[in-house]
């Protein structure tokens, strides 16, 4: 999915007019940077759960037109919700992107693969 795709997406959850939400374009590259950063550790659990290696840092974008370079599932999922909440913050309604960054954050948790470490982690607070 590329940036724009994803930004329209999330505009698609507010409810104002196309023709209002071109300056909010501008920020996409930005928001979906932020947006990286966060889900770095979902992308990291996805990745090790497949045998690949972990990132060391967020991958990042600086244009419209580049692909969004994480797992297909987290860009079309909650990271739409993500660029959502930072346009209904942007555009003043604090409830509906405190409730997309609520669906961003639960998405991330959903998409992430649990390991029997994590869980016994969980449970049982680790080595202690």
């Amino acid at each position: 999915m590329k940036v724009k795709e994803a930004m329209q997406a999330a505009l698609a959850l507010l409810p104002i007019k196309p023709d209002q939400s071109d300056g909010l374009m501008d920020f996409a590259p930005d928001w979906v940077n932020l947006a990286m950063a966060e889900a770095l550790e979902c992308e990291n659990s996805i990745r090790q759960s497949r045998g690949e290696p972990p990132l060391e840092n967020p991958p990042s974008v600086s244009g419209l037109e580049e692909e969004i370079p994480l797992e297909e599932r987290i860009a079309r999922g909650p990271l739409v919700y993500a660029l959502g909440a930072l346009a209904a913050k942007d555009d003043g309604d604090p409830d509906w992107a405190a409730t997309l960054r609520a669906r961003f954050t639960g998405g991330l948790w959903e998409l992430a693969p649990c390991t029997q470490q994590d869980t016994a982690e969980a449970m049982f607070g680790g080595d202690e």
